[in-house]
């Protein structure tokens, strides 16, 4: 159920570029809502924090489509 999750992540520097994508960002505001650690830079972060595998991946999924969909 919960305990700690590490997520790693890396993303191509043209997609971070065009779409102003900052997964160091995003790891450290999953560190605070997930009680761990987090950072990186724009291309490539990591997060460990507390929690469900399928909750964080959730929040994370819901995280990155709210950046990466225009908004209609």
């Amino acid at each position: 159920e919960g305990g700690h999750v590490r997520v790693s992540s890396r993303a191509r520097p043209e997609l971070c570029e065009r779409t102003h994508l900052n997964l160091g960002q995003l790891m450290m505001e999953a560190a605070r809502n997930f009680k761990g650690t987090g950072g990186g830079h724009a291309g490539a972060a990591s997060f460990t924090g507390e929690g469900s595998l399928l909750e964080i991946r959730g929040w994370l999924v819901n995280r990155l489509f709210e950046h990466l969909v225009p908004k209609s």
